[in-house]
């Protein structure tokens, strides 16, 4: 007897989800007459794979399966039909348009000759200055803007005795310095950076080197460098490792006293590890004690 009311019972329950699940396939109707298939098309697409699990469950007599399919289901039916409103997301009917008399083809257009404003060689169609004359001096000649300052060290080409070298005034020439000289990867020294043994307290005598290494950076305002210290291999290598380091701290120190920006400079110390010489000899290892100014940035 208690077989028979369950089975009366999850048949009413199947038939209730049943019912449910017609309902659902109206509303994924109207869903897709209102356009869902743009505006809610995941929301339609659960809708519809869910109903349809939810009847196949019911056909095989599964009912818990079928009802937890068919929530899911008419949620994101009603979802689906929420998210598309008719006026923004229904198919827009073709619009027929009957001609009633032949209308005679447009006139081909007129071609205009390019225009040349200012007169540069340059039409204003690839002319990136169409007012403004190409100065016409070698220098970036195809964009058709003048370069008065051609190497922007603020010099104007008619001062500028090296229009294409950054320089300083009064010619706008490179400064020739006597102690170092500004490659493009370094600023090399000449001489040597002499500190007090085994400390950072650097000599008198190269004073006036890194003052031109001072004036060298003043006159290349966007260079920036880093200040490396190096050491030799004899002693314990740790203190090597700090003794370069507070080497390159105090040349940056004393930099920064010149007039130089702190954030142009960042000091490292390398201890032994880069050596340019041999450290077995005397020679060797005075090579390998020095400062070096890399430059990162121009």
């Amino acid at each position: 007897m208690k077989a028979i009311l369950l089975v009366t019972l999850a048949a009413c329950a199947g038939t209730g989800v049943r019912d449910t699940a017609a309902v659902t396939a109206g509303k994924i109707v109207t869903a897709r007459d209102n356009g869902a298939q743009t505006c809610a098309p995941v929301e339609l697409a659960t809708a519809e794979a869910h109903n349809d699990y939810a009847v196949h469950q019911l056909d095989e007599g599964n009912y818990a399966q079928a009802r937890d399919a068919e929530v899911i289901a008419a949620k994101n039916a009603q979802l689906a039909i929420d998210h598309s409103p008719v006026e923004r997301c229904a198919p827009k009917k073709p619009v027929v348009v009957v001609k009633t008399v032949e209308e005679p083809p447009p006139p081909p257009p007129v071609e205009k000759p390019p225009v040349d404003s200012d007169g540069d060689g340059l039409v204003d169609s690839i002319d990136q200055c169409p007012n403004e004359p190409e100065d016409k001096d070698n220098f970036q000649d195809d964009d058709g803007c003048p370069d008065p300052d051609n190497d922007q060290d603020g010099i104007l080409d008619v001062d500028d005795k090296c229009p294409n070298e950054p320089g300083v005034p009064p010619d706008g020439c490179p400064r020739v310095y006597k102690n170092i000289v500004v490659t493009e990867t370094k600023i090399e020294l000449k001489q040597t950076v002499y500190f007090d043994t085994n400390k950072t307290t650097i000599k008198p005598v190269s004073f006036s080197l890194l003052d031109e290494v001072a004036s060298a950076m003043k006159d290349h305002p966007k260079l920036t460098v880093e200040i490396q210290g190096h050491t030799d291999s004899q002693g314990d290598d740790n203190f090597n490792l700090k003794l370069s380091q507070g080497r390159a701290e105090s040349v940056r120190t004393y930099l920064i006293k010149q007039g130089i920006s702190s954030d142009r400079m960042v000091p490292k110390g390398y201890g032994e590890t880069t050596p340019v010489a041999d450290n077995r000899t005397a020679d060797g290892r005075a090579q390998n004690r020095r400062v070096e100014f890399v430059i990162t940035g121009r």
